[in-house]
């Protein structure tokens, strides 16, 4: 075994371990809350997380906008299940009391990713309700999740673009490439239409475009930026350079 793929599995090995850990922990702390039939009511501050090398400084502000106490877990995946996350969520197990806000700091733990180009990992942060009493009968009770994506910027890379302008309708109008070195979360759909499709394009890769009831030509495209902010509606014409705006 060479020395990069030992340490790879060591890496695996010890990010499986903490958040056993983490896990196992969680469910202790939760058996000592006291049980309330309300539950709290988590919220988080952002839509996404930017990491940049260039300032590497990532936090997620997490709020209790409930009336009970609850147990908060955080930890980090990678969008490829074939890779390791070099990233860490610390805390990863707090608890969080009414109208309290508590700030999870995104850490590199590990070795950057060796990209020239921006990366996809997902930022998970999960309720645990507290255990109820044996009293209480039976209960049914959920364990809340929400992922949001965690984005590694490498050195060198601005932020804050417009991913619509660096999109490609491929001739036939089957496919949308992007040709950024961004990852592109987008919305589109057909004009007038309420419901939109989400879409989520790795830099310098394609999905197939997802049908839609108006001709690929017509079909609205928007993008999500650093900060959550919808771009202006860009068309796409197929084969064309460059998108139109509307």
């Amino acid at each position: 075994m060479t020395a990069p793929h030992a340490a790879s599995r060591r890496t695996s090995a010890a990010a499986r371990r903490r958040r056993y850990q983490a896990g196992a922990l969680a469910l202790t702390v939760a058996m000592l809350l006291p049980w309330h039939p309300a539950s709290a009511e988590i919220r988080i501050g952002k839509v996404r997380v930017i990491y940049s090398a260039d300032h590497p400084d990532a936090t997620l502000a997490v709020t209790n906008a409930g009336t009970e106490a609850a147990i908060v877990q955080t930890w980090i995946e990678s969008a490829d299940a074939s890779l390791d996350t070099p990233f860490f969520a610390a805390p990863p197990l707090f608890r969080l009391d009414p109208g309290d806000t508590n700030l999870v700091r995104v850490t590199l733990v590990g070795q950057a990713p060796a990209t020239h180009v921006e990366r996809l990992y997902w930022m998970n942060v999960k309720e645990i309700p507290p255990s109820p009493p044996e009293s209480a009968g039976n209960t049914l009770q959920f364990a809340i999740r929400t992922r949001i994506k965690l984005l590694y910027r490498p050195p060198g890379l601005d932020g804050a673009f417009d991913a619509a302008r660096d999109l490609a309708l491929s001739r036939d109008g089957t496919s949308l490439d992007n040709t950024s070195p961004y990852v592109a979360s987008l919305f589109v759909g057909c004009p007038g239409a309420h419901q939109q499709e989400s879409l989520t394009i790795n830099p310098h890769a394609s999905l197939p475009m997802p049908r839609m009831s108006c001709p690929p030509a017509d079909v609205r495209i928007q993008s999500i930026n650093d900060y959550g902010g919808i771009s202006p509606t860009v068309t796409l014409p197929p084969g064309g350079p460059r998108p139109a705006s509307h």
